[in-house]
């Protein structure tokens, strides 16, 4: 139920038992957005160092596949290609059922 006026409205809480929301509704203005075209950036300044790889804020963010080859060597050169662009920091969204480790490739 959403709280349209001053008065407090009943939310069931996690136990089921109901608590009141006293918070005042906030209406958010709609964010600007910047076409593409007035971005004086070239598509080429996205492409990865890597061939499964992309930046999204050319030279500060990177996305890509899990940074591992088949081999140990492939490993090593991925590793060091990621490297050398200035990576600093490896997140990983893979989950753990998925069966990677990038501890013991590091």
């Amino acid at each position: 139920m959403v709280n349209t006026d001053d008065e407090a409205s009943d939310m069931p809480n996690v136990e089921g038992t109901r608590v009141q929301d006293t918070s005042p509704v906030r209406v958010m203005s709609k964010p600007e957005f910047v076409l593409c075209a007035a971005v004086d950036v070239k598509p080429d300044a996205y492409s990865g160092p890597l061939a499964q790889s992309n930046w999204v804020v050319p030279d500060k963010l990177l996305v890509g596949a899990y940074p591992a080859g088949e081999s140990d060597a492939e490993t090593t050169n991925i590793l060091t290609t990621l490297l050398r662009s200035g990576v600093t920091t490896f997140v990983s969204l893979s989950g753990d059922k998925e069966g990677y480790s990038l501890d013991a490739n590091m």
